[in-house]
């Protein structure tokens, strides 16, 4: 007969600890465990979350309403993002370009009154265009809505800290 190591109770089959104290210690590791566990998760979600942050570049873009208004379009749905699957090697370097997705919709009604593209333009730090793209949308084919994805590049870019997004009459 031994006497419990944690609680001093008499302990018969000669362990160092009563069964009562083993499930003790055996639920206080449980509860350790299950916290590293949560912990551990809660910062891959955060770790995920600043990834998609980075990846997600839609707070570069800048939209002009009020083309957006003379035109009788709006462009909704908007979302930017590097885009891996297209690029240029610029001094050796591969560099992916920015895919600019979204959709236009016209103000009013189901038709667009005049062709018109869709223009992306980037600018570096110092406020210099540094590139330009657009899409353009026939006036005669367009009904509803349409959707449009750019893609902006030909520049490193790490240079690009904002794209101007606005629709334009014409070619």
């Amino acid at each position: 007969m031994w006497n419990c190591e944690n609680c001093g109770s008499r302990n018969w089959d000669n362990a160092i600890s009563c069964h009562k104290c083993n499930r003790a210690i055996a639920e206080q590791q449980l509860a350790a465990r299950k916290t590293v566990e949560t912990k551990a998760a809660a910062e891959r979600q955060t770790a995920e979350a600043e990834a998609a942050r980075a990846r997600d570049l839609t707070r570069i873009l800048e939209r002009l309403e009020v083309f957006e208004e003379r035109t009788g379009v709006r462009l909704d749905a908007l979302y930017a993002k590097p885009d891996g699957n297209s690029g240029w090697t610029i001094n050796g370097n591969f560099e992916s370009g920015i895919r600019i997705n979204g959709e236009v919709h016209p103000r009013e009604g189901t038709s667009l009154t005049k062709s018109l593209k869709v223009v992306a333009d980037a600018y570096d730090d110092l406020g210099r265009l540094i590139c330009t793209t657009d899409h353009f949308f026939n006036a005669e084919t367009f009904f509803g809505f349409a959707t449009f994805s750019l893609l902006v590049g030909g520049v490193p870019t790490k240079q690009i800290t904002k794209i101007r997004i606005y629709p334009k009459v014409g070619w």
